[in-house]
């Protein structure tokens, strides 16, 4: 059995506006990262302190493939 809705233009704008500002509110960033070299010189330090500082746990890193890198934020 098919619904037949009557509705008027500005009831159908306002559920449209709600139903994308609902999806806007639910998006989330996806993370960006860095290289290590690129970590290394925004915060003017050298790789093996970048290192040092991943090894202790100051630094969040992650590895991908062969690859370390550095969460952006």
């Amino acid at each position: 059995m098919e619904k037949i809705i009557i509705s008027t233009e500005n009831k159908i704008r306002e559920i449209i506006t709600e139903s994308v500002t609902a999806a806007f509110n639910n998006y989330e960033k996806p993370e960006r990262f860095i290289s290590r070299k690129e970590a290394c010189r925004r915060m003017g330090i050298t790789l093996p302190t970048l290192d040092k500082a991943i090894r202790r746990g100051d630094i969040e890193a992650v590895r991908i493939g062969g690859r370390v890198l550095i969460k952006e934020n």
